[in-house]
């Protein structure tokens, strides 16, 4: 049984998915689990829009906008929360992600310098018999960024409130793309109890955008609230090899030990700075996050400058 979409360790399991559309093409082994997969996939029940999100009435409408962009939410419901948080929060992109300039001293041989080697001026190589030690200045800058965005929530949670999420993400993806920071975009979650047989918790990742990828804002709206999460989080838990409960267990957030498994070893192999953004539901909350994201880039800058 292949299940290349799965990872664990000792701590947590993981379900992966490389883009959105592979969900689609995705099959699990375990008829009850790939049964339940396109259930919340493809599911036409109709809720009240508060579930999954404005003009969102069923999976189908947020699949559907996933795909193609959500172009009536990102004008209608997210430009005035995005020009708050411009204004609440004054923050400068630009000033968190400025070169560092660091020196490294070097050695250069040349016709004239400090000092000679007599061995290469009898060797012949007079244009190369002298050294000089100079001080070189390197221009450096965060090379690549990953922007986790959790989707997740309990069911008491609005749609609506969530939308604070999303203003976040886009005003961030806007940001770095002005700042030309390399970034990829991963939707996901953190869930106790949610596997039968297993107490690790179990996380879910979708990537909606690659490093050198681009992607619409109205797209990356319509990813970035918990309507995302009803369809395509709770599709992607049953990628799983085990049973999954009825309940889907209970979000927590998706932080620290509790990120997916291909996040942690993003961080730990240097191969990009990995920025959590939490579950924003209220402006309050969305200024901290906003805020907390342009400190880890603080951080990751005086790291590169040490």
């Amino acid at each position: 049984m292949d299940y290349k979409t799965y990872s664990e360790n000792s701590r947590i399991a993981t379900c992966h998915f490389e883009r959105a559309s592979d969900l689609f093409k995705y099959r699990n082994e375990i008829e009850k689990n790939n049964r339940m997969f396109n259930h919340y996939l493809r599911m036409d029940r109709q809720y009240e829009r508060n579930w999954y999100g404005p003009n969102n009435f069923c999976s189908a409408d947020v699949t559907r906008k996933a795909l193609e962009g959500d172009v009536p939410l990102y004008d209608s419901d997210l430009k005035e929360k995005i020009e708050t948080l411009d204004r609440e929060t004054k923050g400068n992109i630009n000033y968190y992600t400025q070169e560092v300039i660091k020196t490294k001293r070097r050695r250069k041989r040349a016709a004239l310098g400090d000092s000679l080697d007599i061995h290469r001026v009898y060797q012949g190589h007079l244009d190369k018999a002298w050294e000089i030690r100079q001080r070189d200045k390197i221009n450096q800058k965060i090379q690549l960024v990953t922007l986790f965005i959790d989707v997740g929530g309990t069911a008491m949670v609005g749609a609506s409130d969530t939308l604070w999420r999303a203003a976040v993400a886009v005003k961030l993806q806007r940001d770095f793309a002005s700042a030309r920071i390399p970034t990829k975009i991963i939707s996901g979650n953190c869930s106790i109890n949610a596997l039968i047989g297993s107490r690790r918790p179990l996380t879910t990742s979708i990537v909606i955008k690659q490093f050198n990828e681009g992607l619409s804002l109205p797209r990356l709206a319509a990813m970035s609230h918990i309507g995302f999460y009803r369809t395509f989080g709770f599709a992607a838990k049953f990628a799983s090899p085990l049973a999954i409960h009825s309940t889907l267990g209970r979000s927590i957030p998706a932080m620290g030990c509790y990120l997916p498994l291909n996040l942690q070893r993003e961080a730990q192999e240097g191969i990009s700075k990995v920025i959590y953004l939490s579950q924003s539901d209220s402006l309050k909350r969305a200024k901290e996050n906003l805020l907390s994201a342009y400190k880890q880039l603080e951080d990751f800058r005086n790291q590169t400058a040490a």
